[in-house]
């Protein structure tokens, strides 16, 4: 790159990942199947493809944006965001939501279920599935300053302390399967009550389940 601008990108830029894969280079080298941008340059939105500029566009204009390989959907007014891959399930946010495998409803706050395949088969067909509930998480005493909280002004120290958080899951899948919490060391912590009807696995995701919290969840036949 050029001199005393390690770093420096638009914070359009940055915004673009969400529609298509970015990175940096170094100037006047290229790649195979790279669009090389000069971002410093003030007109650098004008060398992307037209498509790539009408996402930009309505993301600036109504605050959603839909990745070029429709995997990512996000929704910054609704505060919700959409990740679906064949081997991965991301959903974000306040209200109920529904992927192609997942579906949240009584969400009682902002919080991210993250449903993960083990064994690199695609969603339905893995025999072992690890879901993630992650609301807050901080350290004892950490503070931030007010507002956005975008600003850490204190690191805090041990315990973490894991927000309250509450969802019904509904997981999609040809058949029944059990659902066991694991510890946040990855031990086990005994089964979660589940039911399996008409293709739908559910069951409770909470994190004050148990003492000392639970964050993780292993499925399996």
């Amino acid at each position: 790159g050029l001199p005393n601008t390690s770093g420096t990108f638009p914070a359009q830029f940055s915004e673009l990942g969400l529609y298509a894969r970015i990175g940096s280079t170094v100037t006047g080298k290229t790649a195979p199947g790279i669009h090389a941008l000069n971002v410093l340059a003030s007109n650098w939105m004008e060398q992307l493809p037209t498509e790539t500029q009408r996402a930009l566009q309505q993301l600036a204009a109504t605050g959603r944006i839909a990745s070029a390989t429709g995997q990512i959907w996000l929704d910054s007014e609704q505060r919700s965001l959409k990740i679906q891959t064949p081997r991965s399930e991301v959903l974000t946010g306040k209200g109920d939501q529904a992927g192609a495998v997942m579906r949240l409803s009584k969400v009682d706050r902002f919080q991210t279920l993250a449903l993960l395949s083990l064994t690199g088969d695609e969603l339905p067909r893995s025999p072992r599935l690890l879901l993630l509930h992650l609301p807050n998480l901080a350290a004892t005493g950490q503070r931030h300053t007010q507002g956005a909280r975008l600003s850490l002004e204190k690191w805090g120290q041990l315990p973490l302390l894991l927000e309250r958080a509450k969802v019904e899951v509904g997981l999609r899948l040809p058949t029944p399967r059990r659902v066991e919490r694991l510890r946040l060391d990855g031990s086990p912590a005994g089964m979660a009550p589940a039911q399996f009807q008409e293709g739908m696995l559910t069951f409770t995701a909470d994190t004050a389940a148990l003492p000392g919290g639970v964050m993780v969840y292993l499925i399996t036949p």
